[in-house]
């Protein structure tokens, strides 16, 4: 959203790259949900998505041309032999942290330090960024047909800085950085090399994504100026927390962008929520996608990460459900898998209405609950505390006042409340002898608003229909 959004206010394009090289997760099904959860936010590309597998030979020949840089090389050391090192390097690990442990516990710290310094010497060699005696021409001499992958050339001096229009100007030392693989022995490309030749491939000046790629760009560097192209902009953005302040997961409730659809959210309510997550404008929270194109900048991006809250996101969704056209409202409501197979009657009565019942919900899901005495409940059946109120005295209240209001002219919620005031008044009763049977025989205990702004959304011809349902 903040790419779409930055392109938007900077006159530039929105590109989509669905990276589905790995074969194994990116299946059709998956590929779907992301094209329809960004279609449902409205944040369509302006290109046609570039599928990342399509461009395979592309990124070989960018390794070909690195290694014509010397920026990287092919590397004929079995995998068998890098894994070996990478076990006996966490052996070291594990020795250097036992040593640590023992000295801690109050041992002899002075007769131990030489240990220490010397597991620590010894981890830090095992353990440190990978180096291939194949970087500079050593190794030994392959046979033809020797299996081989393709590594970067790690720079050997100096440190690398990633210029963040977030994180600001972060260096790491190029001795930290892996000969990492470009290429697979199989001539596949990895991930690191595929992203930075299409970003270049596809113009992509700037890159906004989740912080959890910030490491990835001191790799990525190096092989951008190994193809001597010019550095895009990055700009990365903390990732959405829980409300215990750690990584959102699964058990917090994070959940694909469809399933807030299936929840009954509105996209504007959930841009609008997701924008104030990670951006800010003074204290502005209802902020329309216009002014948020007007207004959207780099320097507005939260450094620190935000957490979900869905109190917040139902009351933003709430804003945007009373301002939402009802004819849309009752689409989107009568699409909701419980509103299947109700009879036309009920459909109609659920359009008419939203628009009064739209005031007392945050979601569709609310707004469903709200409906649900609107749908086809008859004959309404009561029980227990729900039929308390329907003494004798009531039935015979319910007879006469659903009389008196059948006989009304005019049908709506004012002249149908005067209706009740002006029996109540006749009968000597207060509403409290009337008001409870009337709303358990119309509702059957479903959420309901005002009872005579019930009576008018049922309709004539349903209210007494259920009145009658009771008295025979």
């Amino acid at each position: 959203m903040f790419a779409w959004l930055f392109a938007r206010a900077n006159g530039g394009k929105f590109l989509l790259r669905i990276e589905d090289t790995d074969a194994a997760r990116s299946t059709p099904e998956a590929i779907e949900t992301i094209l329809e959860g960004i279609s449902w936010l409205g944040l369509e590309s302006d290109e046609p998505p570039v599928m990342q597998s399509q461009h395979a030979e592309r990124h070989k020949e960018a390794a070909e041309l690195l290694i014509e840089a010397g920026a990287a090389y092919r590397c004929y050391v079995p995998q068998a032999e890098i894994d070996a090192q990478r076990a006996e390097a966490e052996q070291a690990r594990e020795h250097l942290r036992a040593l640590k442990a023992k000295s801690a516990s109050g041992s002899d710290r002075s007769s131990l330090q030489s240990e220490i310094d010397a597991a620590q010497a010894e981890a830090d060699r095992l353990g440190g960024a990978y180096r291939s005696p194949y970087r500079d021409g050593g190794g030994p001499t392959p046979d033809a047909g020797d299996s081989f992958v393709v590594r970067l050339r790690a720079p050997d001096d100096g440190h690398i800085t990633v210029d963040d229009a977030v994180q600001g100007s972060v260096p790491v030392s190029s001795r930290e950085i892996d000969d990492f693989v470009l290429l697979r022995s199989d001539g596949s490309p990895t991930y690191m090399l595929a992203v930075v030749v299409d970003d270049h491939d596809m113009g992509v000046t700037h890159i906004i994504r989740g912080d959890d790629h910030f490491r990835n760009t001191f790799r990525q560097i190096p092989i951008i100026r190994g193809l001597g192209w010019d550095l895009p902009t990055y700009a990365h953005i903390p990732l959405i927390h829980g409300t215990d302040g750690k990584k959102l997961s699964k058990r917090h409730g994070a959940q694909s962008v469809l399933a807030f659809k299936e929840l009954g959210y509105l996209p504007e309510g959930v841009k609008n929520y997701l924008l104030r997550l990670g951006w800010s404008h003074g204290d502005d929270e209802i902020i329309s996608e216009q002014q948020a194109i007007e207004w959207f900048g780099l320097s507005g991006l939260n450094k620190a990460p935000a957490r979900l809250d869905f109190d917040k996101l139902n009351s933003t969704n709430g804003h945007y459900m009373k301002l939402a056209d009802d004819e849309r409202l009752a689409t989107l409501l009568l699409e909701r898998v419980n509103m299947q197979g109700i009879s036309p009657a009920a459909r109609d009565r659920v359009s008419g209405g939203v628009g009064a019942l739209k005031q007392r919900a945050n979601t569709l899901a609310e707004l469903e609950l709200q409906c649900a005495f609107l749908l086809d409940i008859r004959p309404v059946s009561l029980s227990g505390k729900q039929a308390k109120p329907l003494t004798e005295e009531a039935l015979t209240h319910l007879n006469q006042l659903s009389k008196k209001l059948a006989s009304n002219e005019a049908w709506d919620a004012e002249s149908l409340k005067n209706g009740i005031d002006v029996y109540c008044e006749e009968a000597g009763v207060g509403i409290g002898k009337v008001g409870p049977a009337l709303r358990a025989v119309l509702t059957g205990g479903a959420p309901s608003p005002d009872i005579s702004v019930v009576i008018a959304l049922l309709g004539r011809e349903e209210f007494l229909a259920r009145i009658n349902d009771f008295l025979n």
